[in-house]
């Protein structure tokens, strides 16, 4: 933002329900959360863009008055797939089990005492005024909530021309089983399809590093009928994409955009993917031209690599789609001038 607009800003960085950190120019501030509010009170800010919307940006937003200013939401995934109303939606049967809870004690109390909340949330999506994001998402965002806000089509900003191209690496034949230790992975019902498939046999690497007890203990049970590798430690990154290079498929179980960041190196170096059709990310792919298989529609016979051929048009597509010019080009658009106006709530 700060190359594509002159105009003075304060970047915001949250990191929880008690520290913030604050830029502006040169400077470099450190708040609690009250400090913070008290500091936003004085400043004079036209808009707001905010980058995941979550219960204590909602927070700050309504207790500041800044909720009455324009306000962009730039979607991420889970600010809107956690809420509450909808959260139920994106979990296969076997996983709902291992849902967050909704309504537990540490929620209510959280109420009670009027700290940062999903009621806060709740109240700011009336106010916002454009939703920047993927258009299929913005489309599946308001058949659930129906909210008064405009679109501002987004693309996400992984920029591949800033990596030096790979060596194309289809693997040794496993199969990576989502992308983290989140239950909307539904690593259990992947499971399960597996079996149901006859694919038992096949090499499986299920990324579980941070994840709750009880669902690490039932991804383990029901691991004890593959041949699996479970990751249950953190590694740096390098460290997870090296792990990467014996994998030639991704099986994707979430049934909402997420994970995005990791499977976009996976496409570019030559990896096949397959998705749920209902999750937002299959469409979202397709639209831009990658070649991704339905695992609604998976069969044994679909575990054969990529050729070269399509391994090169992946290539050039996420190059021509996911660029430093197009980011550009995109945030240019979000950042335009527009005739503001709040929702007018009375």
């Amino acid at each position: 933002m700060r190359v594509l607009d002159k105009t003075p800003c304060i970047y915001l960085i949250i990191y929880s329900t008690s520290k913030a950190r604050v830029s502006v120019g040169n400077q470099s501030l450190t708040f609690s959360l009250t400090g913070l509010r008290r500091w936003l009170r004085v400043q004079e800010i036209e808009t707001t863009y905010i980058h995941f919307l979550s219960t204590s940006i909602a927070y700050l937003l309504l207790k500041t008055g800044l909720a009455e200013k324009p306000l962009y939401w730039i979607m991420w995934g889970a600010d809107f797939y956690r809420l509450p109303q909808v959260r139920k939606n994106y979990f296969l049967p076997l996983s709902k089990e291992f849902m967050p809870p909704i309504n537990s004690l540490k929620t209510r109390l959280i109420k009670f005492m009027s700290l940062p909340s999903y009621d806060h949330v709740e109240k700011i999506l009336p106010k916002v005024n454009y939703y920047v994001g993927y258009p299929e998402e913005y489309d599946h965002v308001q058949q659930e909530l129906n909210l008064p806000m405009e679109l501002i089509p987004w693309e996400f900003y992984f920029d591949v021309t800033e990596m030096e191209r790979p060596i194309i690496n289809q693997g040794k034949g496993h199969i990576l089983i989502g992308n983290s230790d989140d239950p909307t992975n539904n690593h259990l019902d992947i499971l399960e399809l597996l079996k149901e498939r006859n694919m038992s046999h096949y090499p499986l690497i299920i990324p579980l590093a941070g994840a709750q007890a009880d669902y690490q203990l039932a991804v383990a049970d029901k691991v004890l009928e593959f041949n699996a590798e479970v990751l249950n430690e953190y590694v740096d990154p390098k460290t997870f994409f090296n792990k990467m290079e014996t994998v030639s498929y991704v099986v994707y179980g979430h049934l909402r955009q997420q994970g995005v960041g990791t499977i976009l190196p996976l496409i570019y170096a030559g990896k096949k993917v397959f998705l749920w059709e209902s999750n937002p990310l299959y469409t979202i792919l397709k639209r831009w031209g990658l070649l991704i298989f339905s695992l609604d529609k998976m069969r044994v016979e679909d575990f054969v690599p990529l050729s070269q051929i399509q391994i090169e048009e992946q290539r050039r597509t996420l190059e021509e789609f996911n660029s430093q010019v197009k980011g550009n080009e995109r945030w240019a658009e979000i950042l335009k001038d527009r005739s503001q106006k709040k929702v007018d709530l009375n």
